[in-house]
């Protein structure tokens, strides 16, 4: 039992932590951890475009391809089966708080894209309050003030 519980508090601190010398893990929600890539990082006045990656907790992959089958409309839904993670890229801005998604990309255990989507023209959208939304565009933007003072 003390090894399993050992897991259990050591789990997130392995999560959480920096992963393939780019990506940092900086939030989670109850199926997901979230890590943004260091190196795609752009800033451009009050707005900041950053590619996210969520990855399902392991105990939750199931439920995460489940829903995204059902989002995929039987279109490539076998290919979901080797389901891996979610890469996002994002336009947020500070000043405005609002987030704007320009492209989300499912790939499979290979690395292989699975789906992906371009949404160029999307407007900027105000989050809901209390979500996860909300949760990333405070700490994106925290992290769009920490390399405005150089601290990375």
């Amino acid at each position: 039992m003390k090894p399993i519980l050992t897991f259990i508090f050591l789990f997130p601190l392995i999560i959480f932590s920096q992963t393939e010398n780019r990506w940092y893990s900086f939030m989670y929600d109850s199926e997901e951890f979230y890590s943004y890539d260091s190196k795609s990082i752009k800033i451009m006045g009050s707005k900041i475009r950053v590619w996210i990656k969520r990855e399902p907790f392991p105990w939750c992959k199931d439920e995460v391809i489940k829903n995204l089958k059902e989002k995929a409309f039987l279109i490539d839904e076998e290919k979901y089966n080797s389901y891996s993670h979610t890469k996002s890229y994002y336009e947020i801005d500070c000043s405005k708080r609002c987030i704007r998604t320009l492209k989300i990309i499912h790939y499979d255990e290979n690395g292989n894209s699975i789906k992906s989507y371009n949404f160029e023209d999307r407007d900027c959208d105000e989050p809901v309050p209390e979500s996860i939304g909300e949760e990333m565009l405070d700490k994106i933007c925290e992290l769009r003030k920490n390399y405005l003072k150089g601290n990375k």
